[in-house]
């Protein structure tokens, strides 16, 4: 499922998007640029994940209440909106707006207002940098898990059993030489 080696930081991904409709999916529905096609384009050029049908729901509110059931939620920590919560740049918001809710992502903020490049909020615009003045309506949000490199833990795993061999090595090469001396003081 992760697949992409372009990827960009999030920060470039605003630079290059700010101002731009996204549309990822061809959907014709009147309004092209949706927000669940920032949040798609988002997971492929900086999340790296490539595969559409990762988080894919028929609106933003049903990938989150139903998210479980959603495909790739495994890759992603579901984060319920408290009162003292604040999500971290680059977390996937998700909102209780209308019929179909919304989503964006996370800029910064405090547990008073915050900051999330949106698209189609308000409805109808392309992609921009919205500041909210609270959080009525955040359901919560989505972090990407961290995921393991294989190669370098196994890479940090073979350093560590050769500094150990080396060690035992000295060890057996320090025993050897004790038995050796204690044949020779015997002889």
């Amino acid at each position: 499922m992760v697949a992409n080696n372009t990827m960009i930081n999030f920060d470039d991904f605003i630079k290059k998007y700010a101002g731009v409709g996204i549309d990822v999916d061809n959907y014709p529905a009147g309004n092209l640029f949706q927000c669940m096609d920032l949040m798609h384009r988002f997971c492929q050029e900086t999340l790296g994940l490539e595969d559409l049908r990762i988080l894919a729901a028929p609106n933003a509110k049903t990938v989150y209440l139903n998210f479980s059931n959603v495909f790739g939620h495994e890759l992603f920590e579901k984060i319920d909106n408290t009162p003292t919560g604040v999500p971290l740049k680059g977390d996937i918001v998700f909102y209780n707006w209308g019929a179909d809710g919304h989503v964006d992502v996370f800029i910064q903020g405090d547990v008073n207002s915050f900051r999330s490049f949106s698209q189609n909020f308000p409805t109808g615009s392309k992609s921009i940098v919205v500041n909210h003045p609270n959080y009525v309506g955040v359901l919560g949000w989505l972090r990407l898990k961290p995921t393991t490199d294989w190669k370098k833990k196994f890479d940090e795993l073979t350093i560590e059993y050769q500094t150990w061999r080396q060690v035992k090595q000295k060890e057996i090469d320090e025993l050897k030489a004790k038995i050796q001396k204690a044949k020779n003081d015997l002889a």
